[in-house]
């Protein structure tokens, strides 16, 4: 639903306004590249790549501000989002694509390349993946959530 709604934002803006918007997109995701975002995306889906984070990341910006925000401040306030919305995480490979996808249907050019820097380490702490209860600790209400998928007992 939401990947519908900026797909039909995204159809009202012109060239420049698109790339704009993607500098911005870009900017929330380099936000977003933290550590305890990362061990959210792999409780909820049991485990995630450097390309799985990306798409989980893109994912979470297309959630809107409240959300993105706040997990931001508190990687662990995704809890309150039901399960199946979570689980629709791993389909946030398509953000990445909307804003090439909009500047090329408006211009029949391809989107230009945008210079910049990007992170090229999480923030935060690195945690040991091979470590459960590091899930556990980062995100406690999360991994209460999910447990089960991880056949955890109690």
């Amino acid at each position: 639903m939401q990947l519908d709604n900026l797909r039909e934002e995204l159809q009202h803006l012109n060239k420049d306004e698109i790339v704009k918007a993607q500098e911005i997109f870009l900017d929330l995701m380099d936000q977003a590249y933290k550590w305890d975002l990362w061990a959210a995306a792999y409780t909820i889906q049991g485990g995630c790549s450097d390309d799985g984070f990306i798409d989980f990341r893109a994912w979470l910006i297309g959630r809107g501000k409240e959300i993105y925000y706040a997990a931001l401040e508190n990687s662990d306030s995704l809890s309150l989002m039901s399960q199946e919305a979570l689980k629709e995480s791993e389909a946030g490979e398509e953000y990445n694509y909307l804003f090439a996808e909009a500047y090329e249907e408006l211009t029949d050019e391809e989107m230009p390349e945008i210079a910049r820097t990007f992170k090229t380490n999480p923030d935060g702490k690195e945690w040991d993946e091979e470590n459960i209860n590091e899930f556990r600790r980062i995100n406690p209400n999360l991994f209460e959530k999910f447990k089960e998928e991880w056949e955890i007992d109690d």
